[in-house]
């Protein structure tokens, strides 16, 4: 597009060309405009050197050179430019919004944050294209970090400003509320709080809320803190304050304000337990003993003979994963990967019990020889009380393979508490469902009931939950530790009752909501699962409902859509319908039983309202296929095939879990009959819930791969995944 007087200057300032620095070289700066659209970034910058010769501090220039020097990845050229065009129009949204971009390319998080509020403060018109890049950049930048709170802020205020045009920013927002993985407390709305009726302070609190709406949280938090100062102890105002401080990516002050608000006397005892849990979910110090990530290497002498024996060894169970095409960047894959036992595996599981079944206790990876490295076994383990043994046992197995002696070195780190709350078992591949869901069932109560209370806790002072029962300045850290505990449960669809955990603790109970007073539309996401729901209105029901499931708030959808079910009443539901309220409800089960029992229910409803049942077949056959029920498992892709293929988004659907699972024919891209529905190449061992596995925000994947470097969870509870 040609540039004349008429178009928006390069500067970013939103100002017409005429009005603005560039209006004196119109035809010049054209002609770098055409020669950007045709790729020919060196001729462009060629041309914008000559201008710049002339015009040394011309902000339209500097910033044009700016753009294609971080293009060509000339980071240090781009830095004098820009430094050079911040001197120039210090004032300017887009050439501040570029020096964040630069910034996050330089792995300065935080300093960009900064930037990127100056920007907004210094904007007074539209938003600049590289101002609401700068801010998705910065959201997805602390989003690396782990950093939810401030990638929300970031992420969400770019959407706004945006309108929700962009999808593929709307659905990354989307996610952010609703994706299961992350924990519950980090899903909650996080919107500033009204300020509170008839008082004296309306217009000050005001003045700072506006400077919220306009994404200036850092001007905000100077107002509320100027307010705070002035009275004290209030609600609103420190709620706000923790809020923003936390948009703004200040993890140490975001924590100290959030421990604030779990100070205030004046609040529900809720209100104050939820603030603490979230700032014990930040604080990395709730987790702060580590134990050391330990990779022991011995070189092998002849690795074709030790995989013949390892393979045979009932002390080592296989672990399946897909090694890459060629080789890595650390050289070939390893030929196979193991789990190192504790204890033989039985010969059966039918009469399992939790003192006999094994427990993995480290992974092994054995490479063969290459052109300039012996062939090896790597054996990644934890070192806590059972290293020893674990490494010694390995050992063991080695017999006259074993070539050198070991040598080891830290690859990272993980919770001491983690680490002793945590389980892996293998159990046998014929062990009955009903005795697997049995163990693990008393695995995870002896773990959270007899176990953890026993644990000492930094949030406790290195206490124990046993040791500080009853002490009234420990409540509301205990109770803060207790709710993390039932929310990691409720994420894991695990079926305790906490409330026996807090009687034994001399903890108040988490009882039923008195609806009487109660503004449902300010309840906290993680108290909405204890409504009264067979006393709520059915727009109440409704409301309740559609947050819960868009939360991916389990406990509380589960109890909203059964009493939906018991009333039968869907007349005013809108697009709901009875069987896509069965479907959420096998969503959010975490018994694999019952999820079949409401896909039939969700399946049988459809063909009742003469609406196709193919979306719950769909989801049956994956259920199938995971739980390894290959005959039943056929029989559904048979009737999906024969009936509902050519209905819109069916066939696609069914390619896709086909293809998730690895059961289509290699090189053919049509509707194959599946290869082999009773073993998927991708699935583990023929288990179902049997290990425990830790959600971390830069979670490596599930595939044991001795190239990752394991990374430390930094927002992390016992029991989350």
């Amino acid at each position: 597009m040609a540039l004349d007087a008429y178009s928006l200057c390069p500067c970013g300032s939103g100002k017409k060309v005429k009005f603005c620095c560039s209006r004196n070289l119109i035809q010049e700066l054209d002609k770098v405009q055409r020669a950007l659209e045709g790729k020919q970034r060196v001729a462009a910058l060629g041309q914008l050197n000559q201008l710049l010769k002339k015009n040394p501090q011309l902000p339209c220039l500097l910033h044009l050179k700016a753009v294609i020097q971080i293009s060509r990845d000339e980071l240090d050229d781009a830095r004098e430019t820009i430094d050079c065009l911040l001197k120039a129009a210090p004032k300017n949204p887009a050439s501040l919004a570029l020096g964040a971009e630069l910034t996050l390319l330089e792995d300065k998080v935080t300093e960009a944050v900064s930037q990127v509020q100056l920007a907004l403060e210094h904007l007074e018109e539209d938003m600049p294209v590289e101002l609401f890049g700068a801010l998705v950049s910065t959201g997805r930048a602390l989003l690396q970090t782990g950093d939810l709170l401030g990638a929300r802020g970031h992420l969400m205020f770019a959407n706004a400003a945006s309108q929700g045009a962009n999808e593929e920013l709307a659905s990354l927002v989307a996610g952010l509320h609703r994706d299961p993985k992350i924990p519950l407390l980090l899903r909650d709305g996080l919107d500033p709080l009204p300020c509170p009726e008839d008082v004296a302070w309306e217009g000050e609190f005001a003045a700072a809320i506006r400077c919220w709406s306009r994404g200036r949280w850092r001007l905000a938090v100077e107002q509320l803190s100027s307010l705070d100062d002035k009275v004290p102890q209030q609600r609103e105002v420190l709620k706000n304050l923790a809020i923003a401080r936390g948009y703004l990516g200040d993890l140490p002050a975001t924590i100290a304000a959030w421990r604030r608000v779990a100070d205030l006397e004046s609040l529900e005892l809720d209100e104050r337990l939820e603030a603490e849990a979230l700032a014990q979910l930040l604080d990395v110090e709730t987790n702060r003993e580590q134990l050391d990530e330990i990779r022991l290497i011995w070189d092998i002498t002849d690795a074709s003979q030790l995989s013949e024996r390892l393979l045979s060894d009932d002390q080592l169970t296989r672990i399946p994963f897909d090694p890459p095409d060629g080789e890595t960047e650390d050289g070939p894959p390893p030929r196979h990967v193991f789990g190192l036992l504790d204890r033989s595996l039985p010969k059966s599981g039918v009469d399992l019990t939790r003192e006999t079944v094994p427990n993995m206790v480290g992974v092994a990876y054995l490479f063969g020889k290459e052109t300039d490295r012996e062939a090896r076994i790597e054996f990644v383990t934890v070192k806590d009380d059972g290293f020893a043994a674990a490494s010694d046992l390995l050992e063991s197995k080695l017999g006259e393979e074993k070539g050198s002696d070991r040598s080891q070195e830290t690859v990272g780190s993980v919770s001491a508490i983690r680490q002793a709350l945590s389980w892996n078992w293998r159990m046998p591949d014929d062990t009955p469902r009903d005795v697997q869901q049995t163990l693990m069932a008393e695995q995870r109560r002896e773990m959270m009931f007899q176990k953890w209370p026993t644990t000492p806790l930094s949030i406790l002072d290195d206490k124990t939950p046993r040791d500080v029962t009853g002490d009234a300045s420990y409540q509301v850290r205990l109770l803060a530790a207790v709710l993390l505990l039932e929310l990691a449960a409720e994420q894991n669809h695990w079926e305790l009752d906490f409330n026996e955990l807090r009687r034994d603790l001399d903890l108040p109970e988490a009882g039923v909501l008195d609806l009487e007073g109660l503004k449902l539309e300010e309840l906290s996401i993680v108290r909405i699962c204890r409504l009264p729901f067979a006393d709520l209105s059915e727009e109440q029901l409704l409301a309740s409902l559609q947050l819960a499931a868009t939360r991916q708030a389990s406990r509380a959808a589960r109890h909203a859509g059964l009493e939906l079910i018991r009333r039968d009443n869907f007349e005013n539901t809108g697009e709901l319908d009875k069987a896509q309220v069965y479907g959420m409800l096998a969503n959010f089960s975490g018994n694999s039983d019952q999820a079949v029992e409401y896909l039939h229910l969700a399946r049988d409803a459809a063909v009742a309202a003469e609406d196709s049942p193919a979306t719950w077949l769909l989801n049956e056959l994956s259920l199938r296929i995971v739980r390894r029920e290959s005959e039943l498992a056929q029989q559904i892709f048979e009737q999906i095939r024969a009936r509902h293929l050519e209905e819109p988004g069916v066939s696609e659907n069914l390619y896709r879990i086909l293809e998730s699972y690895g059961m289509l024919p290699q090189g053919n891209p049509g509707m194959p009959n599946p290869a082999g529905l009773a073993t998927p190449v991708t699935a583990p061992p023929a288990q179902a819930e049997t290990s425990q596995t830790l959600w971390t925000p830069d979670a490596d994947s599930a595939t044991p791969d001795s190239s990752q470097k394991p990374k430390e969870s930094k927002l992390w509870v016992p029991g989350m995944d």
